[in-house]
Order: C-alpha cells, then structure tokens, then sequence
C-alpha cells in the first residue's frame, strides 16, 4: 500500500540480496520507468513477466522490484507457476492519509504533479480504497504479510523474515545500519499513530468505520 513504508520494505530486500552477493541491477525500460529511482513497476503483462523473468534467470538468483498496483492476471500467473514470491506492506489508514496530506504539500511547494492533489482527507479516500482492495489481491497470493510499524520500528524482526522467506543467511543488524543513510528510505516522519494527535476526531472515527477491516488486520 502507498505510504506504508513500501520503499524501505523494498531497500530491506534488496539489501538482504545484495549483502548475500546477488548484485540488482536496474530493470530497463518500458517495465521500469527511467524516472524512477528504483525498480519501481506498474501494472505488469505477460511481456513485462517475461522481461523481468529472464533477468532473473539469467542471473541465477531472485530481482526485487516494487510496486503499488494490484497484481495482474500475468502477476497471479507467475506466483502460480512459482516463479515469483511476494510480500505486501499495509498501514492505518488514517496515517495513510496524513502522510499522503504531507507528500501533497511538498509536491506543491516543489511544483511536482504526483501527490499534488491531495489537499484534504476527503481527497486520499478513494486512493487508500483502491489500495484495500488491491491488498486484499494480494494476501489471496500468499504473500507476507508486513505491517508499517514493524518495517518501520522492528526492522531486525523484518529483516529475519525476508532471510527465512528467500532462504538467504545475513546479519540483520548490519542490513539495518546500511538502511539508515537515508538515501534508501522516503520517511515523511516516520511517526506511529499519527492520527491520535493530528487528525481531526471526525475525520478519524469516519475512516475508522469505513476502514475497519484494515485496522482489526493491523490489530490482529
């Protein structure tokens, strides 16, 4: 899900491969958009799979990419047949929604379009909606699941469970100070439970009935 510590979900892995000698390289356009600074996909067709794949194969080892869209039938396809793993970062919604508020801001300030349009709570309901439902898709796939608070505040935890996941041995503490220059991460504030003292009380028990679901999950 957008702004659930997907980024630094991604630089977990991706350090946890490049620590074991499995060199990422970047994925070539059109699969991965040269405006992106990581191997960041969207929507993925039967040739995008078939791109990606024979990197992979050709290396002999897994490539990680990222991405917030909801898995396509050619995605679902690949997990059936084993040739892809996966694990899904979730969050409060009503966290979600500041810290979309936040990027909204700052894109403004840098006259950026992407996020640009988010300038209440309203404006992020439809987004955050989207992503339930395209989580959901992806849990039906068996993908880890991974909370925002433990990617964000008990990475050694994370970090272990992409090891056991992948089959790969390291030292999670090391993959941790790596992941602190900050150059691998998009924190906004990096904060837990924002919305107990930046939301409005409307605004939260609104988005707590609707997003129910999520939260009893985040809960669980």
């Amino acid at each position: 899900m957008t702004k659930s510590a997907s980024t630094l979900a991604y630089r977990l892995v991706w350090l946890t491969l490049q620590n074991a000698g499995f060199t990422q390289p970047r994925v070539p356009p059109p699969v991965v958009d040269a405006m992106h600074s990581v191997n960041f996909v969207q929507e993925l067709d039967s040739a995008d799979i078939e791109t990606l794949w024979e990197i992979a194969k050709s290396q002999g080892y897994p490539l990680v990419v990222k991405t917030h869209a909801a898995p396509s039938a050619a995605v679902i396809a690949a997990f059936a047949s084993g040739r892809a793993i996966g694990s899904a970062s979730f969050r409060d919604p009503r966290d979600m929604a500041l810290s979309m508020l936040d990027h909204g801001a700052k894109a403004r300030r840098k006259d950026h379009w992407a996020f640009s349009e988010y300038r209440t709570v309203d404006d992020t309901l439809d987004r955050i909606r989207e992503q339930c439902k395209s989580l959901e898709k992806w849990l039906e796939l068996s993908v880890l699941p991974l909370k925002y608070d433990d990617i964000a505040f008990n990475g050694h935890a994370t970090v272990q469970k992409f090891m056991d996941q992948l089959g790969i041995d390291g030292d999670p503490a090391d993959i941790l100070r790596q992941v602190e220059d900050r150059k691998y991460i998009q924190f906004n504030k990096g904060v837990q439970d924002r919305f107990k003292t930046e939301m409005l009380v409307s605004d939260s028990n609104r988005l707590s009935k609707e997003f129910a679901p999520l939260i009893a999950r985040l809960q669980a």
